[in-house]
């Protein structure tokens, strides 16, 4: 078992033990830990779960249409075959519709169609949020100031979700890059298994790019959780 998997499976066990039951906007309840964190060495061991499946492709893909494509355009990913954004696509009218009821949840501007809104690659793009990065990790390696930042208060209001995985900080000591990435909060069993094998990936991006080796990751999440059968 990876060092990856105990972390994982760890966690599961300490939610199911320790964690509470609580209500949300969803109206599925959730069995919650207020925070977790742990640290994964990329550079000794990818991190990828072998106790569970993981769709390691369309994690990937995910991770390149925020941070390579820098889109927010769900019919990028529907071209290569991902339909992980279908739920959360802006319809033509500039609506945001539940799947099962037809209600509109939510109306956008129309030039927000087949979108989800500016979140994520929006606002990657938006702030040139990789330029910048990349071109500290190449031409000032001891700067403090690496922090990629996907919550921006006056963007959210035009997303149809806020970012999940908000913020992350790089860090250069002796030559290797280090990661520490921040989560708002996390459905453990489903979205963390592809969120830290999309960071390793993108650690190793750059470090590929900028000549650097590849590091630690830190994960922080605020409020990690399993869904449950709501009342």
């Amino acid at each position: 078992m990876s060092a990856w998997d105990k972390i994982y499976c760890q966690l599961c066990e300490n939610i199911l033990t320790n964690g509470v039951q609580v209500a949300n906007r969803t109206g599925i309840d959730t069995i919650k830990l207020p925070s977790a964190h742990f640290q994964l060495n990329v550079g000794e061991e990818f991190p990828i779960l072998t106790t569970k499946q993981l769709f390691i492709r369309q994690a990937v893909l995910e991770m390149l249409w925020i941070y390579q494509a820098q889109s927010n355009d769900v019919r990028w990913l529907q071209e290569r075959n991902v339909h992980i954004w279908d739920l959360w696509q802006i319809d033509e009218n500039g609506d945001w519709r539940d799947e099962k009821t037809g209600e509109v949840l939510k109306h956008f501007d129309p030039k927000f169609a087949n979108t989800i809104g500016t979140a994520y690659g929006y606002i990657v793009k938006r702030f040139k949020l990789m330029d910048r990065l990349i071109d500290s990790l190449k031409n000032n390696v001891n700067d403090r100031r690496r922090v990629i930042s996907l919550w921006q208060d006056e963007y959210l209001d035009t997303a149809v979700l806020p970012s999940c995985v908000w913020s992350s900080e790089w860090d250069v000591t002796n030559g290797t890059l280090n990661a520490w990435v921040h989560q708002r909060s996390c459905d453990v069993p489903l979205g963390l298994p592809f969120n830290v094998t999309q960071y390793a990936v993108l650690l190793k991006m750059l470090a590929q790019v900028t000549g650097l080796k590849a590091g630690t990751i830190d994960w922080s999440i605020k409020e990690c959780s399993y869904l449950c059968e709501s009342g």
